[in-house]
């Protein structure tokens, strides 16, 4: 009795069935970190012999045994010093390799004729384990490759486009592929800034918006932006940007931020929204006009542009311009103006220090300038001539 724990390392134990051999690397890492390792022993070199050529050694019994230890603080964090430093034998194999074990150890112990009449077939049996084993480990390599390779970063706008047109073709359902797809670099933009360039994060985000059972939600959104048309970039964004919680980017405070933001909601609304007069329309239904057209008078000033380069804004006549302006969009519930603030809110910025500086902003900005004169005769921008739109 004395010598019992010499004897006898194997007391006690715990048996850890894997579901495929991939696990058995990463219980080791578990043991390695959690326990005293006094004896590690791999019965037949099961995963790397299956792996890398399929000889599978028939040595009668297959897994790998740790006898291990619990660390001394381990010991002293759960009271055990009454209990001694026992060894545990700790056998990690695969589900497959337990069933082999299971079935082998009786002959395995007793030494009887059975385990002679049965070798064949045991080793029958070892062989197919081991090409199944070995098809499993590529299959788990292979996933592993695809789920980095969606993990990487889109390489270009046209990589999306074609992303989102084969997702469509081979998973959107009837009425997804109805539907016009939209703007690539409007998508490609909104995934940049929001952290969700990979095929992974789009994946996720077609599948959670754009199922078989999201077509009455895209009719109703479609609803709520007519008459301006919407495809399923809009749709989209504005699941995400509209119908979650508001989030946006750190910087939202910094008047810079600010104007920024203001010049690229303006410019959004262009590029994304048609008929333009229809959203033009929405743009002046709502808020204190005067508070708009002051506000866009200053942002169309060229003394503007140096703000851009990072000069602060100090005059209190500026601030608050810039204050009623953020207000009004703030407050303004036609949902194409809402999406194209809340995009660029959440840090979805158009380039406005361009080469040619104002070209775009200047495009849109005169259109609005010239909106709102027409406005205070509350003439409908569909009515407005064509020169002046």
């Amino acid at each position: 009795m004395e010598s019992i724990e010499k004897d006898i390392v194997d007391l006690s134990g715990v048996r850890v069935a894997c579901r495929d051999l991939a696990d058995i690397s990463r219980i080791q890492r578990i043991v390695q970190g959690k326990f005293i390792i006094i004896r590690e022993k791999d019965h037949g070199k099961l995963a790397p012999q299956v792996a890398q050529g399929f000889n599978p050694q028939f040595s009668g019994y297959d897994g790998v045994h740790y006898l291990v230890r619990l660390k001394e603080d381990d010991v002293i964090k759960y009271n055990l010093q009454s209990c001694g430093a026992g060894q545990v034998e700790i056998q990690v194999m695969t589900i497959t390799h337990t069933s082999y074990a299971d079935a082998q150890h009786g002959d395995y112990k007793d030494g009887s004729s059975k385990k002679r009449k049965l070798a064949r077939e045991y080793d029958n049996f070892r062989i197919v384990l081991a090409a199944a084993e070995g098809m499993a480990l590529r299959f788990d390599e292979e996933k592993v490759r695809h789920e980095e390779k969606n993990a990487q970063p889109f390489a270009t706008t046209d990589c999306i486009g074609h992303y989102f047109c084969k997702w469509i073709d081979q998973n959107g359902p009837e009425w997804v592929r109805r539907e016009e797809p939209g703007h690539s670099p409007t998508l490609a933009t909104f995934l940049t800034a929001c952290s969700m360039n990979t095929p992974k994060a789009l994946a996720s985000l077609l599948d959670a918006h754009l199922g078989p059972d999201s077509e009455e939600r895209y009719s109703s959104t479609r609803r709520e932006y007519a008459p301006v048309e919407i495809n399923l970039v809009i749709y989209l964004l504005d699941r995400v940007l509209l119908a979650g919680p508001e989030t946006m980017a750190a910087e939202s405070g910094n008047p810079l931020f600010q104007i920024r933001a203001i010049m690229s909601a303006i410019i959004w609304t262009s590029k994304l929204f048609r008929p333009e007069w229809e959203w033009q329309d929405k743009l002046l239904v709502k808020g204190d006009r005067e508070t708009l057209r002051k506000g866009l008078n200053w942002l169309d000033s060229i003394e503007q542009l140096s703000f851009l380069s990072g000069e602060p804004l100090e005059r209190e006549e500026d601030i608050q311009t810039l204050n009623g302006l953020w207000g009004w969009f703030e407050q303004h519930n036609e949902r194409p103006i809402r999406l194209a603030f809340a995009m660029a809110k959440r840090g979805v910025l158009r380039d406005i220090a361009t080469a040619d500086k104002y070209g775009d902003l200047r495009y849109v900005l005169h259109p609005f300038l010239d909106a709102l004169k027409w406005s205070c005769k509350t003439v409908p921008m569909s009515l407005v001539p064509e020169t002046t739109r």
